[in-house]
């Protein structure tokens, strides 16, 4: 459970959606749903002039967790592991206080390539 919170919080730092938040989105607009077809039944019961009004913001929730669902289809969901990798810096290492100081580029590494000149056409090298 604490993972998938920790998901969620994840999922509203970083860019894309995962599924634990598309998860507590549906159950928050469903919540959301099920208060306003409650209050759809007793408007039915005892007031009876706040049932369009009712009605209304029904199919707007409606139409909400409609357009929230078939965007987040269209674009797709992203996995948590990437969101964190993403918000956190890729592969985080322990720092274990033995962190190398490094004086210069690392001798293992390639050398950057050598830019070459260009001629131009008509150049005093052509003559």
């Amino acid at each position: 459970m604490g993972n998938a919170l920790v998901d969620v919080l994840l999922g509203a730092f970083a860019t894309g959606v995962n599924l634990p938040t598309l998860v507590l989105l549906n159950v928050v607009l469903a919540t959301g749903y099920a208060v306003l077809v409650a209050l759809l039944v007793l408007s039915l019961y005892a007031r009876h002039d706040l049932v369009p009004h009712v009605l209304v913001m029904l199919l707007l929730a409606t139409a909400l967790w409609l357009s929230i669902n078939w965007f987040i289809s269209n674009v797709g969901l992203v996995d948590a592991q990437t969101q964190q990798e993403q918000l956190l810096g890729g592969n985080k290492q322990p720092d274990n206080g033995a962190a190398a100081a490094s004086d210069g580029p690392d001798p293992a590494a390639e050398p950057p390539p050598q830019p070459q000149e260009q001629q131009q056409p008509g150049s005093k090298k052509d003559q």
